[in-house]
């Protein structure tokens, strides 16, 4: 017994009293920081809260208790008559607040037990009143106060209140030899010996419950080393989200993305999503909202808030209408940030209530989009102590909504298709093939992810090749034209020796006609006029001959330079179609996910090679435009109807730039005979270039008028000319004069080969003017400096149009 003597006046007497109270403190210290961590980072931890705040309270009355004791240390009556009701009360609370922060709470009412705690924390300070009142005239009398009514009320209240705890813990299995057990049995321990052994058995004389601190002696370190290892466990099971998106662990990235899309069901996809982004974003609140194909106003929601189970996920449904912020970034496939002292601070609000949180930070609201469908929205809420979301974790939240809004998007897809098959009838003796094929295609999604480097590495190759064809097309063209040149150096030859014979011919027949003149050699009359007769139809001959040679030499080289440019493009269209096919490929994703860098570079390739292919066709049409719109197609044209089927070709370019498009189109235009596929390239190649000229949010107009004039004097006509004027005018600076000649030359070429207030290269406007000079009309441009320019086509009416003789019956 004297061993255990040593133990009681360690406990109660100077100075182990003040050593008890320190080592108390340090690991209630330790509690609250451990706890205080763990729970910002995963602010919903309910565990790590209500240690938090366990710990934090029990400090605080300890800490007062030692105060206190220290306060009147030298007075022993006082100390006596205050210290000890005192000590009973704060042991009471502590066992309550130790309970409350342990047991499990329920699922269906998570606030009853913070209610329950409240309450009898007001009722341990009522009965303290009462009691410290009581006290010092019973402490007169000498009795210690552990023998007293009020030590065994406080007691038997203290027991109780453990003895509820541990049976919580018993109907929890997974709590069953547990820390959070241990802790409550060994304190339960303590109140039961102090209540049960008698007193008479150890000769002391003291106020102080030794039993019961030595109870809180041993459990307060094991508090600290539960939360501890609590706190690691949750630490080392996946790796807190750095700060800067630049930091975050490539192979870590590439482990969440294979876990999110190892399951092909909706939901699971979801509730792995958000888990994988609670590890990549510094988020307090992380919600993912699905927007249904079948209600296109509702929104059901998976959110990260957790209950008892930190890898649990609750749901949610709300009305799309009643969230404009939502609605909003959801329609306009835009990122929208609510912060507290913006407009968006009332919603923001409003959302953080209705998920059942404390006020967080900004909101940031990512939408989800898959093949251009919304698939529903990202949302995140930043820690209290955030004031605005950086650009880094914004866009790593972007590249998260994207790659989530394509995994859900493909589940969906999957479970509609597998929807589909099981609506099917299918014999008992075919099951196994659909369960086969289902496997089959699985392995295959598999293999064509595995393949997307391959592609990459092709497209790569397609690049290479293409370059190669171009350069091998320019030194083709380059040895056709020295090839050309040759050849017309040939035929010019040829033509100046013909033509010099011919001049020739002409000289002695212009030397007859002078002897005739002077009567020289006796020649008689009719053979002059013969010679002059025979040597002047030789010389319309040798004339005519020289336009036709002439004629057929211009039409071989054309031909030849015709069909060189016409090969030329055909051949640079192979590897361009290469290049476009495995672009399509990869950007469909048939072959896996893409990221935001990898979709801007495809979409970059694909841009140039349909601005290539546009430029090959119009140098086919520049070579082609006199044979292809030939006076065999021509036919009535409604020239209203092809204006509007004109302005659609540029109506992407109108948005673009903001125009404003003035269309000043005369009522029951008459019709027009031409080639109706001339004149739409026509007007489209000339909207194109007012639409390039012109600047930002400026105006292009388009006028279609009917003209006459008189007829003219002496032509044995009497009914005026009719012909229609088209006008486009743009908004540009205007041209110089010394450059509007060189308006609808291809060739022209200078140190700048644009010409200053011209939207197009030259090669459209001189098919324009090719097509508009085929169907027998006419095209001349007007400009102002400082104003713009106006393109003008004209085509005359003919009088036996439909129009006209519907109008004149």
């Amino acid at each position: 017994m004297a061993f255990l003597e040593q133990i009681i006046d360690v406990l109660s007497g100077s100075p182990g009293n003040v050593i008890y109270h320190l080592i108390t403190l340090f690991s209630l210290q330790v509690v609250f920081a451990l706890s205080l961590t763990q729970w910002r980072r995963d602010p919903s931890d309910q565990l790590m809260r209500r240690t938090m705040w366990a710990s934090g309270v029990i400090f605080i009355g300890r800490f007062a208790l030692l105060l206190a004791g220290l306060a009147v240390s030298n007075n022993a009556a006082t100390a006596v008559s205050v210290l000890p009701p005192l000590e009973q009360a704060i042991n009471t609370a502590t066992a309550v607040l130790i309970v409350w922060a342990l047991v499990p709470h329920p699922d269906n009412q998570p606030h009853l037990g913070d209610t329950i705690a409240v309450v009898l924390l007001l009722f341990i300070g009522v009965m303290y009143i009462f009691f410290a009142q009581s006290w010092p005239d019973m402490a007169l009398s000498g009795t210690p106060y552990t023998e007293t009514t009020q030590a065994t009320i406080w007691a038997v209240l203290q027991l109780l209140i453990l003895v509820f705890g541990v049976i919580l813990t018993f109907l929890q299995r997974e709590l069953w030899s547990s820390l959070r057990q241990i802790i409550l049995i060994i304190l339960l321990a303590a109140y039961v010996i102090h209540l049960w052994v008698n007193p008479d058995s150890i000769s002391t004389q003291t106020d102080i419950a030794y039993w019961i601190r030595l109870g809180y002696l041993v459990a307060f370190p094991l508090w600290a080393a539960f939360v501890y290892r609590y706190s690691m466990d949750h630490l080392l099971a996946l790796p807190a989200a750095p700060s800067p998106a630049s930091e975050i662990d490539l192979p870590l990235v590439i482990n969440l993305s294979t876990w999110v899309i190892n399951s092909l069901q909706s939901q699971e996809s979801v509730d792995n999503a958000v888990k994988m982004a609670t590890r990549l974003v510094p988020a307090a609140h992380i919600a993912l909202a699905l927007s249904p194909e079948d209600a296109k106003n509702r929104l059901y929601v998976t959110s990260s808030r957790q209950t008892k189970n930190p890898n649990e996920v609750t749901n949610w449904q709300v009305n799309l209408d009643e969230w404009p912020a939502f609605r909003q970034a959801l329609m306009e496939n835009t990122s929208i940030e609510l912060t507290s002292d913006e407009v968006g601070a009332r919603q923001m609000r409003l959302w953080y209530e209705e998920m059942g949180l404390s006020p967080q930070g900004p909101l940031l609201i990512e939408p989800m989009y898959a093949e251009k469908t919304a698939v529903g929205l990202l949302l995140l809420g930043a820690q209290p102590d955030v004031t605005a979301w950086s650009s880094d974790h914004k866009a790593t939240a972007s590249a998260l909504a994207a790659y989530f809004g394509q995994v859900i998007h493909n589940s969906n897809a999957f479970n509609h298709a597998a929807d589909q098959i099981a609506i099917t009838p299918v014999p008992a003796n075919e099951s196994q093939q659909i369960s086969g094929r289902i496997i089959a295609l699985e392995d295959e999604r598999n293999q064509l992810q595995s393949e997307l480097e391959i592609s990459q590495a092709r497209l790569l190759q397609a690049e290479s090749q293409a370059a190669k064809s171009s350069k091998q097309a320019r030194d083709l063209a380059a040895t056709l034209e020295e090839l050309e040149q040759v050849s017309q150096d040939e035929r010019v030859e040829l033509l100046e020796t013909e033509i010099d014979a011919l001049r020739e011919s002409l000289i002695e027949a212009e030397e007859a006609m002078a002897l005739a003149a002077a009567d020289e050699r006796g020649l008689s009359t009719e053979w002059i006029m013969t010679a002059i007769t025979r040597y002047s139809s030789q010389l319309e001959s040798a004339q005519a001959r020289i336009e036709v040679l002439e004629a057929d030499l211009m039409r071989r080289e054309r031909g030849v330079t015709d069909e060189i440019v016409i090969s030329l493009a055909q051949e640079l269209r192979t590897p361009m179609t290469s290049i476009a096919g495995y672009t399509d490929l990869l950007l469909s994703e048939m072959l896996g996910n893409l990221g935001e860098k990898q979709r801007d570079f495809l979409k970059r390739v694909k841009a140039n090679v349909e601005r290539m292919d546009a430029f090959l066709d119009l140098i086919v049409q520049l070579t082609t435009s006199g044979d292809m719109f030939s006076e065999s197609h021509v036919e009535a044209v409604d020239v209203q109807t092809v204006l509007e089927t004109a302005v659609s070709t540029v109506i992407t370019q109108i948005r673009e730039k903001n125009l404003h498009l003035d269309m000043q189109i005369e009522p029951e235009l008459p019709q027009l005979s031409v080639n109706r596929e001339a004149l739409q390239q026509i007007l489209s190649h000339l909207l194109g270039n007012a639409c390039l000229a012109s600047g930002q949010n400026s105006r292009v107009a388009i006028s279609a008028t009917v003209n006459k004039i008189p007829p003219p004097q002496n032509n044995g006509h009497t009914e005026p000319i009719s012909f229609m004027h088209l006008a486009i005018t743009d908004s540009g600076g205007g041209i110089n004069i010394n450059d509007r000649s060189r308006v609808f030359d291809p060739q022209y070429r200078a140190d700048n080969p644009l010409i200053d207030g011209l939207g197009d290269t030259g090669a459209g406007l001189a098919v324009a003017r090719t097509l508009t000079e085929a169907n027998g009309g006419r095209v001349w441009i007007e400009s102002q400096m400082g104003e713009g320019s106006t393109l003008s086509v004209l085509f005359p009416i003919l009088s036996e149009s439909p129009h006209e003789n519907g109008t004149a019956t």
